[in-house]
């Protein structure tokens, strides 16, 4: 591989070796880290939830956007949506993490559950829509 293409690889989050006629493509993790954050408005179940930021790892636009909750001591779920932000100029001026914190407030405002919802937008960027991916509910065992 030249410089170049290290370069790119590392920059773009993937590394491609060709062995003969197979491609085979490995995730990298980058030098910088995914966002992630808090719920700042609560579910109607009264969840404690965390939002995250997903790479695609598939070296594509798509992010994906995790949430995991807990509900006391007796239960918890996550769910993830998926969706392509870049589109969105207001997103694409360095407004990222307050892209993934409207997306976590429009999840839980008025909701049952933070994964109540088949899909989420966010009012800054009304054109991007990201759709659920999916949903897990476990109960702990007392």
């Amino acid at each position: 591989m030249t410089r170049l293409s290290v370069l790119f690889c590392v920059i773009f989050g993937t590394v491609s070796l060709i062995h003969g006629f197979v491609l085979e493509e490995f995730f990298l993790f980058k030098g910088g880290k995914n966002l992630s954050g808090d719920f700042t408005v609560k579910p109607k179940d009264g969840a404690v939830c965390t939002w995250y930021e997903q790479g695609s790892g598939t070296g594509t636009l798509t992010r994906g956007f995790q949430i995991k909750c807990k509900v006391g001591n007796k239960s918890s779920y996550e769910c993830t949506y998926k969706g392509n932000p870049h589109n969105c100029k207001w997103y694409n001026k360095g407004n990222q993490e307050k892209f993934y914190k409207g997306l976590a407030k429009e999840a839980a405002t008025n909701q049952a559950t933070a994964c109540s919802q088949a899909s989420l937008v966010n009012d800054q960027c009304p054109e991007i829509t990201f759709k659920k991916e999916s949903a897990q509910f476990f109960l702990s065992s007392f």
